[in-house]
């Protein structure tokens, strides 16, 4: 998932996400991580990407 993705994708579910924080965290997520792979070779970068999507879709529903 691409960065302009990720900050799409949450503000389906976010319309007031942040998106200079969302911006701020995947590149902070990017320089720690770009460069690991997996056993399986498959990119590290994947997964706190979609644990990140995930927090955020999901905090409305937590804030209810």
């Amino acid at each position: 998932m691409r960065q302009y993705e990720l900050v799409e994708r949450v503000r389906k579910y976010n319309p007031n996400a942040d998106e200079d924080l969302l911006n701020r965290a995947y590149v902070y997520a990017m320089k720690a991580h770009g460069a690991q792979t997996r056993a399986s070779g498959d990119p590290y970068f994947s997964h706190p990407l979609e644990v990140l999507s995930l927090i955020h879709i999901s905090e409305p529903t937590r804030r209810s």
